[in-house]
């Protein structure tokens, strides 16, 4: 493959192009943060689960993942979110922190988080579990919540899935990624890993030769064969060692996989070395892993069921999940101490099956008969037809909530409920209230009413028998308040003024006017306010004349001239004329 790449340049870009950028496999440093829920259920009072990468030097956020759980089964399926360091040349250098976070209704609830360092050059996958007992555990500082308790959140990255065989991990001074040395650091050790062939700059670019200029034979239009697509093994991704330009007299040779998936296979002093994966590593899809050289599952395998080296007993020679079948007849099931329960064996799986006998129920832990209620919630019963396992809702049955704001009681959801007590006193200006503590109906008169005679009115309402009496909250709620200011009596001929039109004015909550004087000073005159038009009349009175700006009697001669004299018959307000011709 290396004399095909120096002599072919179009072939050589074309192998750094997959390799650096368009393979799953190219090796550049990455994180394949995989988040798993741990205990089913969880995942149902998720909304989100969310992945973040961040620095740990000065806390900033490199990146995140949101997505909502996808179901399968009663857990979610494991959310894969791949992670890179903001520069390759992190690698190795920047501790950072692969932080998962599940959140529901907007709110973090569970945490799982690790601080590590990429492995330069490979991609490793770090689990983060996801548990019940972690829920609102929200570890402080460089820890994180495993199984209830906040543990330290370092990770060592070269005990994860990936980064086995890496010549970063090799290096003598590092204990699976924590360095033994306290003057080695991060960096120390991509360093010393460059030293040994790692370097992604070794691998990237090519050297002169491998750039050379093509002679005009080269750069010629090529023929069919020249253009004809390679097969497989010409365009198989190489991994580091095959593209890395060996340096100076170090020897370079190039390694075929063994078939085993197990081991890696790399170049050791010119020499290609077969070494085993370690247990416990990944070796295929569907959870397959290397347990002794060999690529098992541990969900099935009875020889490391659960785990490398864990075998099922003779006696229970199977694997389910994880688990050694229980049993293989009857008598090797425990009896799980309740007296509401038989205990079989399933030949056809070997699982023990605990079984509630007919007419009970088995729930939190207590044997209940088929119709009891729950002890302390009424409308929660056994019943054995529907779910021997678990409280059965009961609704529409009557029940008592304790109440006494409330009647006609029933059950609904699991809950006794029931409709408000009636407290209304028909009144608009009262507030209908039901006081379950004193066990009665109280209807307390709203602050801006009064309730006189039993009607309701409002502030500044006036008395509708008397308009200088008005609704005053401040001074009576039950009377009336006498009011000052102008009225209206209702009469024409009465005023505050005495001058006929005009407003009357509230005195002692009456409306009072002073009658209009209509006195014309004349004694022969009747004086008084005509009700009907509120204009004044002065009628003179029998036997006497209002004539010449005085009164006169009955045939009184005028002392100006003779021929005048006071006529009532003709004119009671002017003379008349006695004398004939005038």
């Amino acid at each position: 493959m290396m004399a095909v790449m120096r002599s072919n340049p179009w072939v050589l870009g074309v192998a750094l192009a997959m390799l650096l950028g368009c393979s799953d496999d190219a090796p550049l440093a990455s994180i394949d943060a995989t988040v798993i829920e741990e205990s089913p259920g969880l995942g149902a009072r998720l909304d989100t689960v969310r992945v973040l990468l961040l620095r740990t030097d000065d806390g900033r956020e490199v990146t995140r993942h949101e997505q909502a759980p996808v179901y399968a089964g009663t857990t979610f399926g494991p959310v894969v979110v791949r992670l890179a360091p903001e520069r390759q040349q992190d690698a190795g250098r920047v501790v950072y922190r692969v932080r998962a976070e599940g959140v529901s209704a907007g709110e973090v609830v569970v945490v799982a988080q690790h601080r590590l360092v990429f492995v330069p050059g490979r991609r490793i996958v770090v689990p983060l579990r996801l548990g019940r007992s972690c829920l609102r555990a929200m570890c402080e500082g460089a820890t994180t919540c495993i199984a209830g308790a906040c543990v330290d959140d370092e990770i060592p990255p070269c005990t994860l899935e990936g980064a086995a065989g890496s010549d970063f991990c090799r290096d003598e001074r590092l204990d699976g990624g924590r360095f033994r040395d306290a003057d080695l650091d991060a960096a120390d050790a991509f360093d010393a890993a460059d030293a040994m062939g790692s370097d992604m700059a070794d691998m990237a670019m090519p050297d002169a030769a491998d750039m050379a200029m093509p002679t005009p034979l080269d750069m010629a239009t090529p023929d069919v064969r020249d253009m004809a697509t390679p097969d497989a093994a010409d365009m198989a991704t190489p991994d580091v060692r095959d593209m890395a330009t060996p340096d100076a007299g170090e020897p370079s040779c190039v390694c075929d996989d063994d078939g085993l998936p197990c081991t890696v296979e790399q170049c050791v002093d010119g020499l290609c070395v077969s070494d085993a994966l370690p247990d416990g590593a990944s070796c295929g899809a569907g959870g397959l892993v290397c347990c002794g050289g060999a690529c098992v599952s541990p969900a099935s395998d009875p020889a490391h069921c659960g785990g490398c080296g864990v075998a099922c007993p003779p006696a229970r020679p199977a694997c389910s999940a994880g688990g050694c079948l229980a049993c293989a007849r009857d008598s090797d099931c425990a009896d799980d101490g309740f007296a509401c329960t038989d205990v079989r064996c399933d030949v056809p799986t070997r699982t023990c099956v605990h079984e509630t006998r007919p007419g009970l129920c088995l729930i939190e832990g207590t044997c209940v008969a088929d119709g009891a209620t729950h002890p302390t919630n009424e409308c929660l019963a056994c019943d054995a037809s529907a779910d021997a396992s678990a409280w059965t809702e009961l609704d529409l049955t009557p029940c008592n909530d304790g109440l006494w704001c409330t009647e006609v009681d029933y059950c609904s959801f699991g809950f006794c409920t029931g409709t408000g007590r009636a407290c209304s006193d028909g009144l608009t200006c009262t507030l209908d209230q039901c006081n379950d503590t004193l066990d009665r109906c109280e209807n307390p008169l709203a602050p801006d009413r009064c309730l006189i005679g039993g009607a309701c009115y409002a502030t500044n309402v006036q008395n509708p028998a008397a308009g200088c009496q008005w609704c005053q909250p401040t001074i009576s709620t039950t009377t009336w308040t006498n009011r000052v200011g102008a009225c209206q009596d209702g009469f024409r001929c009465t005023s505050a003024s005495g001058m006929g039109a005009g407003d009357d004015v509230c005195m002692s909550g009456m409306c009072v006017g002073v009658m209009r004087g209509c006195e014309d000073s004349f004694a022969c005159t009747t004086d008084m306010c005509i009700e009907a038009t509120g204009l004044c009349s002065n009628v003179v009175v029998a036997g006497q004349c209002l004539a010449g700006g005085d009164c006169r009697d009955e045939g009184e001669v005028s002392g100006v001239n003779p021929c005048l004299a006071c006529v009532t018959a003709s004119s009671q307000t002017m003379w008349t004329n006695i004398c004939d011709g005038g």
